[in-house]
């Protein structure tokens, strides 16, 4: 049973008691008194309802925040750096890829990126190198963010 359920049984008991005990022709003094004992108790039963509600307060607050997990290394080994997709137009078409100076200046495992997907393109500023990002999804890499 919870601790307001029998502070309340408790204090109702001893009210009984004390209005029980008293003589009918009881005189002005002696029903203060019982009506002084019923109001201490009544205090009483508020004052420990009021320590539970706190405690389950303080209960709460104790409690700490959920904190993100690091992502595995497994799965950090296989999320790229969306900062060096590139986007070039050779020939009149439109080629997304990742460069490569990029890739080794902000990413850490580029010597374990496959090496059948690492291209190079032409263009008027000279010869871009880098990687295909539809061939790295195909072997589970994916972008960031």
């Amino acid at each position: 049973m919870s601790r307001k359920f029998m502070a309340a049984v408790v204090a109702g008991a001893v009210a009984f008691s004390l209005i029980g005990a008293s003589p009918s022709f009881a005189g002005s003094r002696e029903r203060d008194k019982a009506l002084l004992g019923l109001a201490a108790f009544v205090l009483l039963g508020a004052a420990l309802a009021d320590v539970s509600t706190e405690r389950k307060r303080h209960d709460h607050a104790a409690h700490e925040p959920v904190r993100a997990r690091p992502v595995p290394p497994q799965q950090r080994k296989k999320t790229l750096p969306r900062a060096c997709l590139r986007v070039v137009n050779t020939r009149g078409q439109s080629i997304r890829f990742l460069g490569q100076r990029c890739m080794q200046n902000s990413y850490r495992w580029t010597a374990q990126l496959p090496r059948n997907c690492s291209v190079k393109l032409w263009t008027r500023q000279g010869q871009r190198r880098g990687y295909a990002p539809q061939c790295l999804r195909q072997y589970g890499f994916r972008l960031a963010g």
